[in-house]
């Protein structure tokens, strides 16, 4: 569906019947529970860079 310009990506952490997307909710929990203590100066951010999607793997 999406909005009325075309997009239907997803965006967000529910789709649009209001679900949670699993991988994507599980992440944002792994990452709040390290957000302020890095922010605090109390941890180190991760050691290794975060894996990315490769480039041109986006584009359609």
């Amino acid at each position: 569906m999406g909005r009325n310009d075309g997009e239907n990506m997803q965006i967000g952490l529910h789709d649009i019947t209001g679900r949670a997307y699993p991988e994507w909710a599980a992440l944002c929990a792994q990452v709040h529970a390290s957000l302020y203590p890095v922010a605090a100066g109390e941890r180190k951010p991760f050691a290794e860079p975060p894996a990315v999607v490769p480039d041109g793997t986006l584009c359609w």
